[in-house]
């Protein structure tokens, strides 16, 4: 849920906080801190906010022999004991992370669904415990490289809203802790309204220490859907304006018909034909252009669009609702563009048509 989510950068300098407690000792203080600040709901670390998740690793499940071609690997995302509240991603096996996974605690590790349907598809996650690499480097093989694995939660997309959910685990950040880190904090209102605060709340621990990157989570979301809005607007655009074209092409073909057809028009009228006659053969002859030029349509977007099938979201390229709907559209947009010159041609006196040269 990216509503009301505020994001910031923190990268604490290594010379400052090299040992793993003094990193650890600075976000517990920050947590703290920021969620004291009124209207905050939740506030958390994690090392990339969703949809920016990089890091990939490697990792071994333990009681099982791996092949020297067969790594394994999934995405490596510390984070702190609140992230799943912050992000309103659902824990929906086991448990979350708590304040006592940290670093004077046994290794504990939540793992998404992707991560499940690969490593575990025919038995259940939990109890089974992962070594991964990273926690080994930081802590030099000398404390907390065995993780358990304490829960499941659901997939949250890394890489864009479009592309499909990877296998990604979970760590509490201070058994893996890393200067390098990304604040999260829910606000009940405007996020961007406490943005000073918690800047304060940062210098309040350490004056020299700055946040950078700051946007809310609705920013994040926006700025991983830019390129395909772009490509929306305009396909939009091109398609209006050639339903447009289509619209005026129809007109003025029914307009040069109508003009041309005033002579024939005007006797049918003198020879006892009424409105409802003139309407349906003038109507009939746009509509039946029409119509046939909708059949070719339909029959070479149906061929052509998988053409485009990677620029599409939320649907198939042979989707019927929206073949129904474009249907629906230039049908009625050609039954406006023949009705105009189909009135005029109702309102030919046939006294003027029977002397018009």
């Amino acid at each position: 849920r990216s509503e009301h989510v505020l994001s910031a950068g923190l990268n604490l300098p290594a010379a400052k906080y090299a040992q793993p407690a003094e990193i650890n000792n600075f976000f517990n203080q920050l947590m703290a801190r920021i969620s004291a600040l009124p209207g905050v709901e939740f506030a958390t670390i994690a090392y990339d906010p969703p949809l920016q998740s990089n890091w990939v690793d490697s990792f071994q499940i333990e009681g099982r022999a791996v092949s020297a071609d067969s790594r394994q690997s999934a995405n490596f995302i510390p984070v702190g004991s609140d992230y799943f509240n912050t992000v309103g991603a659902q824990i929906v096996a086991g448990r979350g992370f708590t304040p006592q996974d940290d670093a004077d605690h046994p290794g504990a590790a939540i793992v998404n669904e992707a991560f499940v349907r690969h490593y575990f598809p025919s038995e259940n996650p939990l109890g089974h415990r992962l070594k991964p690499s990273p926690p080994g480097r930081i802590w030099n093989n000398q404390r907390l490289t065995s993780f358990e694995i304490v829960g499941v939660a659901r997939d949250v997309k890394f890489a864009g809203l479009a592309a499909a959910s990877e296998p990604a685990y979970y760590l509490p950040a201070s058994q893996s802790p890393l200067t390098d880190m990304t604040l999260l904090v829910r606000t009940a209102a405007d996020p961007t309204s406490i943005v000073a605060a918690v800047r304060q709340a940062v210098w309040s621990i350490d004056p020299n220490q700055p946040i950078a990157d700051v946007k809310t989570l609705d920013q994040i979301v926006s700025e991983s859907i830019a390129q395909p809005r772009l490509n929306m607007l305009l396909m939009t655009l091109f398609g209006g304006l050639a339903l447009l074209l289509s619209a005026v092409g129809i007109y003025g073909l029914l307009s040069y018909a109508v003009t041309q057809r005033t002579q024939e028009l005007g006797i049918r009228m003198a020879l006892g034909a009424n409105v409802g006659d003139v309407l349906k053969l003038v109507l009939k002859q746009g509509m039946l252009l029409a119509l046939i030029g909708e059949g070719i349509g339909l029959a070479a977007a149906f061929a052509l669009t998988r053409l485009i099938r990677g620029l599409l979201f939320g649907v198939t390229p042979t989707d019927t609702t929206i073949f129904a709907g474009v249907v629906v559209v230039l049908t009625l947009t050609a039954l406006v563009a023949c009705w105009v010159p189909t009135r005029r041609a109702t309102k030919v006196d046939p006294l003027v048509a029977l002397r018009y040269e």
